[in-house]
């Protein structure tokens, strides 16, 4: 039974103190100079940058700069359908010389459980993958490389164990070491990736080779993997480490394995590692021609371009306690742009026309130097700018009662992607107590298993988030994607689930919508109109009630609204997908109703995910994620293998001084 009246999102036990902030993470300044030079001025086309590294409980971006020379015509940010963070440049001037420089000051503390917790947790091979889960795994356990004489399977099977049974960290720990001590390492300087058949018969490769390797043979045996880069960074504390070479300034590449019951495992076979211990994680793509750093093209001749060189420095502390010592080589980074976030006023050096050197305090945030554009958009989904002054309470408390000993899963947590904001973990715990087993579902939730013995039991956590106070993003000029220029990643949000039936609804949609403006104007009239035609009352809630219910009664709570909204999106080939958190009043005129968790959507627009709320239909303030799934079903508050009775139910967000 699934008690889906709220959403949720995750949660870890007490007992796992590796994912609490209390602790200061070490900071890392990383400096990435990238240089094209030509024999005479060329005109430039359109530059993609994947520079920023990932938010996640491990790593805070906490001060970036980017700058570009010659000056962008325009410079803007967006999130790809991995979530990672992609700068996207345009010239109208040409140069003999093309020079862009990212510096990245970030908190960097990764923890590796022990290999018995991991054990414990994925199991023993080979992966038993959940049904629900096998959709969105699918196209990362399918095989990528070609592989015709099934070399690359073969050779991965001799790392199994003799009598039969071995556990699966310990089958991918063997098969990452095996490439480490079996295989050359050679920094290659040519563009893109080894065939993996060639660098198992060669025996030699680079990083990003080694890494392939390792994934097209953790999907010959039937497991899901991707790839990932970022940056191979020397651990601040290990005196083994030399203070120079292959460890330090580099740019790297290795694996991610999903094992069931652990979530994403990191697997560098580069150095036989297993863990993050070392890594700075920019891009996780399902193929490694997505996470590019910087690609582009120029007009001109082929023999116009003369050379590329590649500069990457990584260096322990911050910018300004690096400029303190006049032989460090990273330089300060000088704002040229702030943001008062608590007036929402723009403060710029010069004008937007000649804003070049976007400076981002604490994150980035989507400053366009177009000079049409004289706006500022505020990235809703991973909440970017993180100077805020307001604090969030959140927190909730849940009684059942329990006929007999029950498995349960709940997800209830503050979404990852939130983790750098969280002030006081809102740890999940349980009276009586019981052992809590966290693990992240395939939609990247935080989620927590749990035994209740029989009788009532209560499950509470109380948190403080950091938020930033301003308004969900609103951007009237994000464009609808043909279904055919669509990331592959983003289909699964255009099909039919089990609260959205888009074959029902399909013909109503296109006769409300198809006269709408593709894009961000039609998805706001979609909420329009289902803002109009449900009624909202906690008295028309039933967990059973689906979209096509909801468009019929005329009645529902808030994640009857998102059903209806994410079931017409689809049905006008729009990517959406639900979400469930906290939301409270703040910034609303009283009254103020019961507090409960909250459901709105996402839609897949002008190449990044954007909120929408078609129950309050108006961006609001201190929007806290908890989870994103197709729909509600995907992130059950709770859900129980066998019979209960909710006895009481309490959910707060309030701001906090």
């Amino acid at each position: 039974m699934s008690s889906e009246g709220g959403i949720g999102s995750c949660q870890i036990g007490a007992n796992h103190a590796c994912f609490s902030r209390e602790h200061i993470m070490p900071s890392l300044t990383i400096r990435h100079v990238t240089t094209y030079r030509y024999r005479r001025p060329v005109a430039f086309g359109e530059h993609r940058m994947m520079l920023r590294p990932r938010d996640s409980h491990d790593q805070r971006v906490i001060e970036a700069s980017l700058e570009i020379s010659p000056e962008p015509r325009s410079l803007r940010f967006v999130q790809d359908a991995f979530g990672n963070h992609v700068g996207i440049a345009r010239f109208s001037a040409r140069s003999q010389e093309l020079c862009v420089e990212s510096i990245v000051c970030l908190e960097h503390s990764p923890w590796t459980p022990p290999t018995s917790i991991l054990d414990d947790a994925a199991g023993t091979f080979p992966a038993d993958y959940r049904a629900d889960e096998m959709p969105d795994l699918a196209h990362c356990i399918e095989r990528h490389q070609p592989d015709p004489g099934n070399e690359i399977g073969r050779w991965a099977r001799q790392f199994l164990s003799s009598s039969g049974s071995i556990s699966s960290v310990e089958l991918l720990t063997r098969l990452s070491q095996g490439i480490k001590h079996g295989f050359l390492y050679r920094r290659r300087e040519a563009k893109g990736i080894q065939p993996p058949v060639e660098t198992l018969r060669l025996g030699h490769g680079s990083c990003r080779d080694f890494a392939v390797l390792m994934i097209e043979a953790a999907r010959s045996l039937g497991l899901a993997a991707r790839f990932a880069s970022g940056y191979l960074a020397v651990p601040l504390k290990d005196p083994k480490e030399p203070p120079s070479g292959r460890g330090r300034g580099s740019t790297h590449a290795w694996a991610q394995i999903y094992l069931p019951g652990a979530g994403w495992i990191d697997f560098d076979p580069s150095r036989g590692s297993v863990g993050k211990i070392g890594l700075v994680t920019v891009a996780v793509v399902r193929d490694p021609h997505h996470a590019i750093p910087l690609h582009g093209t120029f007009i001109g001749s082929s023999l116009d371009h003369l050379d590329m060189e590649v500069q990457v420095t990584i260096t322990p502390g911050t910018p300004e306690a690096i400029s303190a010592n006049p032989d460090a080589p990273v330089p300060t980074i000088r704002p040229t742009s702030l943001i008062d976030v608590g007036t929402r006023t723009r403060y710029v050096e010069g004008t937007h026309r000649t804003f070049v050197r976007s400076s981002f305090r604490a994150g980035t945030t989507s400053i366009s130097s177009d000079p049409r554009d004289d706006r500022v958009f505020w990235p809703s989904g991973d909440r970017e700018i993180r100077g805020c002054r307001m604090k969030i309470r959140v927190g909730y408390e849940l009684v059942f009662d329990f006929p007999q000993s029950t498995p349960v899963i709940t997800v209830l947590g503050t979404h990852f992607t939130r983790t750098s904001d969280i002030i006081v973990p809102d740890f999940l715990t349980t009276n009586p107590s019981v052992p809590i087993s966290p693990y992240r579902d395939v939609f990247g939730n935080w989620c927590s298993r749990i035994v209740a013995p029989a009788g009532r039991i209560c499950l509470s956590a109380d948190g403080v988030v950091r938020d930033t106070g301003l308004p969900d993003v609103v951007a009237p000029s994000a464009s609808q994607h043909a279904v055919e220029d669509l990331p592959a990643e983003t289909l699964i949000f255009l099909l039919g689930s089990r609260y959205c039936e888009t074959d029902l609804l399909s013909d109503f949609a296109w006769s409300l919508f198809e006269k709408s403006p593709p894009g961000w104007a039609r998805v706001q009239a979609i909420c329009d109109f289902v803002h109009r035609h449900i009624a909202f009352g906690y008295e028309h809630a039933r967990a059973t009630m689906t979209a096509w219910e909801a468009f019929n009664e005329g009645k529902g709570v808030c994640r009857d609204f998102a059903h209806l909204a994410i079931t017409f999106c689809r049905c006008m080939n729009i990517p959406a997908r639900y979400c469930t958190g906290y939301l409270g009043d703040i910034g609303m005129p009283p009254p103020y109703g019961p507090m409960d968790f909250a459901g709105w959507f996402e839609a897949y627009l002008g190449g990044r995910w954007y909120t929408f709320d078609a129950r309050n239909n108006m961006p609001r303030i201190g929007r806290i994620l908890i989870a994103q799934g197709r729909d509600a079903a995907d992130v059950p508050i709770t859900h129980t293998f066998g019979r209960s009775t909710l006895v009481s139910f309490k959910v707060w967000t309030d701001e906090v001084s």
